[in-house]
């Protein structure tokens, strides 16, 4: 299980979705069993918009809490963390990653 993140700069939320979304039909499209007759390739996606009021690593979190819902979801789908962090939730992050 890799964990992999991208930051995607003055792009619209809509479009970075579609954007996720394509990756995800392409990775599905793939015939990945030419390279290993086994192998199965997944991929889940969170999201979070940048806020000005919050520290860096609460918007990395928030899009950690979107990817676990996208995990929990059966894989290959794309999920926006929440808005905001709960106060009585960890901000470290390595409970978001295994």
């Amino acid at each position: 299980d890799d964990t992999f993140f991208a930051v995607f700069q003055r792009m619209a939320e809509e479009k970075i979705e579609r954007v996720c979304h394509t990756v995800l039909k392409k990775l599905n499209a793939y015939h990945w069993r030419k390279i290993a007759g086994q192998l199965i390739v997944r991929c889940s996606v969170g999201l979070a918009k940048t806020r000005p009021d919050e520290p860096v690593w609460d918007t990395v979190i928030r899009a950690a809490i979107g990817l676990q819902e996208a995990k929990r979801a059966g894989k290959n789908v794309v999920r926006r963390g929440p808005l905001y962090i709960a106060a009585a939730q960890s901000r470290d992050i390595r409970h978001y990653f295994s």
